[in-house]
């Protein structure tokens, strides 16, 4: 027999970043020249990445996310699916609804909202939500749940991968934790560079300018936290 049923097209990560980026933009009041500006980039770069033909990089997300005053999560985290009404960040455990653009209410104390049914949240390897930014760089996030006030990631990083593709560090806020799990990582934190092998692990003030990038011949993997301060929508 036929399956009839009509199944939902899930859009891809970078897709969707163009959508709920061009949205937020829109609701702020903002020209896409005037953003790309301000950012650092070509107002076309800008149109690509709202069109969800190309992924920005790391730098320039972070930048994006800064300048409209939302969170990375925001911007890269699919639809709440209907299945799952009420356990995301942004509903909450009323189900009550964030405004559009607005970084969710989530963080550590939606965890602590969620229904009895929800009492872990487990992140299964072969369902992660990850981005691939176009320059050896790849994002997995290690939550099902949005999280404003954490991003928990594995950051992966081919060989020649970088975190900015002109090596131009630069900073947002936030503090960094992470501890590198394969291969090596190279991070540039204002004047100092550091060599991170297998086991090391780094903490830093994300204000501070900084890049990464694989400067070996294998492919480097990296458990890593970004703590965020409180946002204003």
């Amino acid at each position: 027999m036929t399956d009839t049923t009509a199944h939902p097209v899930q859009e891809s990560p970078a897709t969707t970043l163009g959508t709920r980026l061009r949205a937020v933009r829109l609701d702020r009041g903002e020209s896409v020249r005037g953003l790309a500006r301000r950012i650092g980039c070509s107002a076309s770069l800008l149109s690509q990445i709202e069109l969800g033909k190309t992924a920005p990089s790391v730098g320039i997300l972070y930048r994006l996310a800064n300048e409209l005053s939302v969170s990375t999560d925001f911007l890269l985290r699919p639809e709440p699916s209907p299945s799952r009404e009420g356990s995301t960040a942004e509903q909450g455990a009323t189900g009550a609804t964030a405004a559009p653009g607005a970084a969710p209410t989530g963080g550590f104390r939606s965890l602590q909202l969620l229904p009895p049914s929800y009492q872990a949240q487990i992140q299964r390897a072969d369902s992660r939500r990850g981005i691939d930014f176009g320059n050896g760089v790849r994002w997995e996030r290690l939550t099902t749940i949005s999280d404003s006030q954490v991003d928990f990631l594995e950051i992966v990083y081919e060989p020649g991968g970088s975190s900015n593709e002109d090596d131009h560090s630069g900073g947002h806020e936030g503090f960094e934790y992470g501890i590198v799990t394969a291969g090596e990582l190279t991070i540039r934190t204002g004047d100092e560079e550091y060599v991170l092998k297998q086991g090391d692990s780094i903490a830093f003030d994300s204000l501070t300018p900084h890049v990464f990038r694989n400067a070996g011949t294998t492919t480097a993997r990296a458990i890593w936290f970004v703590v965020h301060g409180t946002r204003t929508s």
